[in-house]
């Protein structure tokens, strides 16, 4: 489909539903290489307890389940968490329960967990300073927070792809709005300066990278053509002539790169760590 909704934002439950089959086919495995990185730097332990927030199809939980005591998956979407509780029966996994909730408003207790996650969810929050607050909230005292965010444009090519080869193509159809909150934690800076700001202390920015797979150069534009804000943002201003030549020219660059056959692009995230006083 080239054609891009005219209704999407990555801040509402029913963008990410729209878009959770595509999400759960493509974005799982790659989102499931930066919880694994999440987990080892905030040193997850058997008897922890464990919340994740914006879980999207369930990565992080499903990862951590085997390593911790129990989890907490909770989504704004739905259609998300229905493939979550899908993968829950066929591995039969006893240790994960879902919520649909904001988690902006967490409806747990003060100090419920020893370790809390928002991998690439807290990035879309419309008030992250609310959500963060809400976080060290329901921490232990000494738990820790793990947030992941977008680095910049330049470390995130199978992110950018589209948008970049669009804007070359066709300058008149950057939109004049505000730069995308995907790329909010860019700079690590203001990464460590929200979690100082939210209270944790012991503050530590990781790098983490991984290569993002796609069976095909149309395969890549299938996805990446629906479900990234800032991609419909561009292709939204553009007529169905100028989508399709800027379909064109990003399959025929894949193409020239890797053939008809696997596509690899890399995308790197910053990891903040924080603990709970």
């Amino acid at each position: 489909m080239d054609t891009p909704s005219q209704e999407n934002s990555e801040r509402t439950p029913d963008a990410w539903s729209g878009i959770s089959k595509t999400y759960s086919r493509f974005f799982h495995p790659y989102t499931e290489l930066f919880a694994h990185d999440l987990l080892v730097h905030s040193q997850l332990m058997p008897d922890h307890e464990v919340l994740d927030i914006g879980t999207g199809c369930g990565a992080l939980p499903l990862l951590a389940a085997s390593h911790c005591a129990d989890v907490q998956a909770i989504d704004f979407s739905p259609d998300m968490l229905q493939h979550l509780e899908e993968e829950i029966m066929r591995r039969m996994v006893l240790n994960i329960d879902t919520t649909c909730m904001d988690g902006s408003s967490l409806k747990f207790p003060e100090a419920s967990f020893d370790r809390i996650y928002s991998n690439l969810s807290l990035i879309f929050f419309p008030d992250r300073e609310a959500g963060l607050r809400e976080i060290q909230r329901v921490l232990r005292p000494g738990g820790k927070a793990g947030i992941t965010g977008w680095r910049g444009p330049e470390h995130v090519e199978a992110i950018n792809m589209i948008t970049t080869t669009a804007q070359q193509l066709f300058p008149h159809c950057t939109p004049d709005t505000q730069p995308s909150s995907a790329l909010c934690y860019a700079d690590p800076e203001v990464l460590r300066e929200e979690l100082e700001q939210a209270g944790f202390t012991e503050i530590e920015i990781h790098v983490s990278t991984h290569p993002l797979l796609a069976r095909s150069p149309e395969d890549y534009w299938e996805c990446f053509s629906q479900t990234t804000e800032e991609t419909q943002k561009i292709l939204r201003a553009l007529d169905k002539d100028e989508r399709t030549s800027v379909k064109n020219a990003v399959v025929g660059t894949l193409r020239e790169r890797f053939g008809t056959k696997r596509v690899e692009l890399t995308a790197s995230v910053h990891i903040g760590i924080g603990t709970a006083p």
